[in-house]
């Protein structure tokens, strides 16, 4: 636990269980189908029962985990999977539309920079060329080297001669 963000590190820990327990007590009573609950909180039998329940979760549901946490005293667990919306939502053709909540309004800011520069790239093909193929860029240079020294020496021999 971190002083200034406290966790439940217990790996049987249920975060669910916890805020449906708070919630249950406080109201004075859980839902008959409700599995995460203690069996020790009795069913709830009345309207009014009902009512405070759903007046308690419609509270919480728009809430972020800092609030939730306050409201019910449960902590979040130390090690958790955080889900994340990876492309656009799917759009219907029929006119459905897909709700989708934000689960904080914190923001974390993402940034790329290029690691795989382009003298990287050109460096490792030329590297992969000489490899597999025995190329390298230097041919070039001594293929034109070589075609110099050619003309050069047709040249100087043709001057020679006449």
């Amino acid at each position: 636990d971190k002083s200034e963000k406290r966790c439940e590190s217990s790996e049987t820990y249920s975060f669910t269980t916890c805020v449906k327990n708070s919630i249950s007590r406080r109201v004075g009573c859980r839902m008959e189908w409700d599995v995460w609950s203690s069996r020790d909180i009795p069913v709830c039998t009345t309207v009014e029962q009902l009512l405070k329940f759903e007046a308690e979760y419609e509270e919480i549901d728009t809430w972020e985990l800092n609030s939730i946490v306050q409201h019910t005293e449960c902590l979040p667990p130390c090690i958790y999977t955080e889900y994340k919306l990876a492309d656009e939502p799917y759009k219907f053709k029929q006119g459905h539309t897909l709700h989708l909540q934000l689960a904080s309004s914190k923001v974390l800011k993402r940034t790329e920079e290029i690691i795989y520069s382009m003298e990287s790239f050109v460096s490792e093909f030329g590297g992969a060329l000489g490899l597999f193929l025995g190329f390298s860029f230097m041919m070039f240079w001594d293929a034109l080297a070589f075609v110099v020294y050619f003309f050069n020496s047709k040249v100087k021999s043709y001057m020679e001669y006449h």
